[in-house]
């Protein structure tokens, strides 16, 4: 008996001093609570300051290589803002998709239907619609609105993969999300998003790819 009541006072020291070795330290704890909490902080900082650089300041100018590795320098977006400036009256109405609207404001000191503060889903829906149209019914739209001329970025010849023509599907679905007599099967060529000689009937008559091929032939 004697053995065995020592033998269970050990045991229940050592369960004592276990305990007492996985146990944190308030202090050691707390410290690591606010180093978590100061990581988690500056992911979101920097985050947030990542994502207004890349959408705020997007670059003007850029360079590209075709397929033989030749450097191009793709300057169309400078060259296009600069020519609404010179060549278009104070008032004019410039209607683009929203990615171009604050460049277009600052740099051609033009009045944009839709900018980068993509608030009114329903204006950008409406550039959507007029894009997706064929060009009687765009002219349509583009009179009600008051719209004087449309910027479209197509860089088929100097092989810029960011410009509309890639961008179109999204003008597509957003003009649908109000629009709902668009659908983006329409633009589709045997089920896959054509822009050759498989392109769908209603993405050859829309707007967009009519402005993006216009004398396309004669390059």
């Amino acid at each position: 008996m004697f053995t065995k009541a020592i033998r269970v006072s050990f045991i229940g020291e050592d369960k004592k001093k276990s305990k007492n070795k996985t146990r944190v330290p308030p202090e050691v704890a707390l410290i690591g609570l606010i180093f978590i909490g100061f990581l988690i902080s500056t992911y979101i900082l920097h985050s947030n300051y990542t994502g207004a650089e890349a959408y705020s300041s997007p670059s003007i100018i850029m360079s590209n290589k075709d397929r033989y590795g030749n450097r191009h320098i793709i300057d169309d977006y400078r060259e296009a803002y600069y020519w609404l400036r010179m060549n278009t009256k104070a008032d004019d109405k410039i209607m683009s998709w929203w990615d171009y609207g604050y460049q277009i404001t600052g740099m051609s000191n033009r009045t944009v239907l839709v900018d980068n503060n993509t608030w009114n889903n329903t204006h950008i829906a409406t550039v959507g619609l007029a894009m997706s149209s064929s060009e009687d019914e765009a002219y349509e739209i583009c009179d009600r609105l008051d719209v004087d001329y449309v910027l479209v970025i197509f860089g088929g010849k100097s092989y810029y993969s960011g410009d509309d023509i890639n961008k179109f599907l999204w003008m597509v679905r957003i003009g649908g999300g109000v629009y709902s007599w668009i659908k983006e099967e329409d633009y589709m060529g045997n089920g896959y998003y054509r822009i050759d000689k498989h392109v769908s009937e209603t993405m050859a008559q829309s707007l967009m790819y009519s402005l993006s091929y216009y004398r396309f032939d004669e390059i």
